[in-house]
Order: C-alpha cells, then sequence, then structure tokens
C-alpha cells in the first residue's frame, strides 16, 4: 500500500511539471526570422483532461515576442496569462533559436532551440510560502517546407522532440513528441496547428483528474498559435517606393 502511495505521489509530481511543460508555447523553432525583423504570437490551448466526461484541451494562453538576429538565429520571449490570472502562478520564458540546416527541396530545415521558463507565485494559503522555480528546456525541429507559388510564404509541416527539466529542488524530465503544421493565412499571418503528447512513458491511471494519452500512456494536448510577422526594413522600404511611385 505504502509503495502504491509513493507511486501515485511521484506520478502526480510529475503531472504538476507536465502541466507546466504542457503550459509553454506552440513551437517557435519552426522557420528563422529574417535579420532585424520581429513577430508576435498568441499562443492556446494545452493537454487533454476529462472536464464533465468528456476531453477537454487546458486553455493556457501564452502571448509572446521574436527577433531575428541574422536569418538563422531568433530570440524569444513569452508571459504565460492563465496561471496568473487563474491561480496566481506567474510565469514567463525567455530562449534563442538556431538553424542548424537550411530547407532545401525534399530536405528538412534542422532548428534546436534552448528555452528557460521560471514560474513563481503561491496557490495554496498560509505555510509554506509560495515559491520560484526555474525549468530549462531544449527542443529540435525538423520543419519541410510546402511550394508555394512565386512571391508567396509557404505552408510548412513540422516533427519534433522537446526536452523539458526541472532542476530542482526534485529532478523531474518530460520528454515531448510533437507534430505540426503552420498554414499561412497571409503574407504576415500564419497559424500553427500543433499536437504534443507528453511523458508517453509514464502511467497516468492512478491520478486524478483524469488524463487523456493512447493506452493511458502520458497525455497527449493540442496547441493553436496565431503567428503575425512584422515587415523587415527592407519590405517596409519597397513598400514606400511603391506608394511614392503611384503617387507620382
Amino acid at each position: 500500500m505504502r509503495r502504491m502511495t509513493h507511486a501515485v505521489r511521484a506520478v502526480g509530481r510529475l503531472l504538476v511539471v507536465l502541466g507546466l511543460a504542457a503550459g509553454c508555447t506552440a513551437s517557435r523553432a519552426v522557420a528563422p526570422l529574417a535579420a532585424g525583423q520581429h513577430g508576435l504570437t498568441a499562443s492556446f490551448g494545452g493537454p487533454f483532461v476529462e472536464f464533465a466526461g468528456a476531453p477537454v484541451p487546458v486553455p493556457f494562453f501564452q502571448l509572446g515576442y521574436r527577433y531575428g538576429i541574422d536569418g538563422h538565429t531568433d530570440i524569444h520571449a513569452a508571459v504565460h496569462v492563465t496561471g496568473a490570472a487563474t491561480s496566481g502562478v506567474g510565469g514567463f520564458d525567455v530562449g534563442a533559436a538556431r538553424e542548424l540546416l537550411t530547407a532545401d527541396g525534399g530536405r528538412p530545415r534542422i532548428m534546436v532551440d534552448l528555452n528557460t521558463s521560471w514560474f513563481y507565485g503561491d496557490v495554496r494559503p498560509g505555510e509554506p510560502a509560495g515559491g520560484f522555480r526555474f525549468f530549462p528546456e531544449l527542443a529540435l525541429v525538423f520543419t519541410w517546407d510546402l511550394p508555394a507559388r512565386d512571391g508567396r510564404r509557404p505552408h510548412r509541416i513540422y516533427v519534433g522532440l522537446d526536452n523539458f527539466f526541472e532542476a530542482a529542488p526534485t529532478f523531474s524530465y518530460i520528454l515531448t513528441p510533437l507534430f505540426g503544421t503552420e498554414i499561412r493565412l497571409h503574407r504576415a499571418v500564419g497559424l500553427q496547428i500543433e499536437a504534443q503528447w507528453h511523458a508517453p512513458w509514464v502511467d497516468t491511471t492512478p491520478v486524478a483528474p483524469v488524463w487523456y494519452g493512447p493506452g493511458n500512456r502520458g497525455v497527449v494536448g493540442v496547441k493553436l498559435a496565431l503567428d503575425v510577422y512584422l515587415p523587415t526594413k527592407d519590405e517596409r522600404a519597397a513598400a514606400r517606393a511603391r506608394r511614392n511611385g503611384g503617387a507620382r
């Protein structure tokens, strides 16, 4: 009985970390921004849990920012809105993504993303007081750019592995295979749809609430992200030149 209780508690602690991992944004290592380009992201969704007898994704919401350094490297940051608004646990993340291999025809782009998530606050009244936690994260993503007409931005599909760590006060590790697509709705707007399978080796049968995963292993989640690509300096200059030319 004690072994069962200990196992349930261990899985429960791991699922708390999993909840933080699942609360992060959709992948930001799909493709790098152009040098000097700014980008904005609103990401929504999370792991499926049972609510009113049905599987419902947890409505995690993040607002993010990206900046292109050199056409191959981005820096990024995001604010985790849901936890701060509902439970008093605030969070933010900062990181950098680097393109290791460019896409070429059927060859995928390869990007690596090093991210650090920071959470703070207190969800329980009384002692112990709320604390501060730090979670490093490393992701590897393979992206295929789909054929596009001249002047159009390509749709993309991607697969990857995300590694989310808790280093202290206890060590926990969440591996997340992921699969997604970015559909370009406009030259400056993309819609990401991403499916994730968090901790596929963990048996979630003995815990509550019910988490949904194949064979009660891990947790499946889905994320939607709206990506806004602000025009580069060259694009703004070209737009001004077109306007000035049309005014003559």
